[in-house]
């Protein structure tokens, strides 16, 4: 299916696993709004002309956008919470912070021209990436390649990891090990400083996907192998 581009628009993956609370908005996408920003933002689904759902908008400690009251409301009454079959969002900018949001069942990362982006069930990082953590034998997490650091969902630090302070060793595919400090942050636990060097090394760029196996973990050291599906590879 081919979706025509009609406004500046990004993607977020849909899962169980991940924090509804709230829509954190990415870096490269808030020059379209930063000139119009206000408290609330106005969400209604594309192709849609019956209800509308508002959200605060709030700027975060490290200078994001993010959307948050109103978010995992407009998730639920619209079954978009990650407990369907819904797996991304595509979020469209309509101007003076109103935003129209389309649903699909997966992507396809790939444009027939400039002015267009094709979106279907064939294979891609992330139903790839889903289907590879299917079959881990160690719990796993799923993330997109977006910031400087990466947040645990908050599902997965409840059930395996306490939050606390860690040294997260990472490994790659090859076994090769990269330090990261693990901290909490709010709710859930943040990697930071050395996920930077991580993704340099083993070429993890914005918009891939990362399944995290947590291989073994004690009061102090977090041990986890991370398996990198780049959106180039499809």
């Amino acid at each position: 299916m081919e979706r025509i581009i009609s406004g500046p628009d990004f993607f977020t993956v849909m899962s169980s696993d991940l924090n509804t609370e709230i829509l954190t908005i990415p870096p490269h996408f808030r020059n379209h709004i930063v000139n119009e920003l206000s408290e609330r933002a106005t969400l209604k689904l594309k192709n849609s002309s019956y209800c509308s759902w508002n959200v605060r908008v709030h700027k975060t400690e490290e200078g994001g956008i993010c959307f948050k009251e109103g978010w995992k409301e407009f998730l639920q009454d619209t079954s978009l919470d990650g407990e369907g079959d819904f797996e991304f969002l595509v979020i469209e900018y309509g101007g003076h912070m109103h935003f129209k949001i389309q649903p699909y069942l997966s992507v396809q990362i790939g444009t027939s021209d400039q002015n267009s982006v094709s979106f279907s069930s064939g294979h891609n990082p992330y139903s790839k990436s889903k289907e590879f953590a299917a079959l881990s034998k160690y719990p796993t997490f799923r993330t997109t390649v977006k910031y400087r650091w990466v947040d645990i969902p908050v599902k997965f630090c409840k059930k395996y990891i306490p939050l606390g302070h860690y040294t997260v060793i990472l490994k790659n595919s090859e076994g090769a090990t990269w330090n990261v400090t693990g901290y909490p942050k709010q709710t859930t636990m943040r990697l930071g400083a050395g996920w930077l060097a991580f993704r340099k090394a083993n070429k993890a760029d914005e918009g891939d996907v990362c399944v995290f196996e947590l291989e073994s973990k004690d009061k102090t050291v977090v041990i986890m192998v991370v398996h990198i599906f780049s959106k180039t590879s499809i």
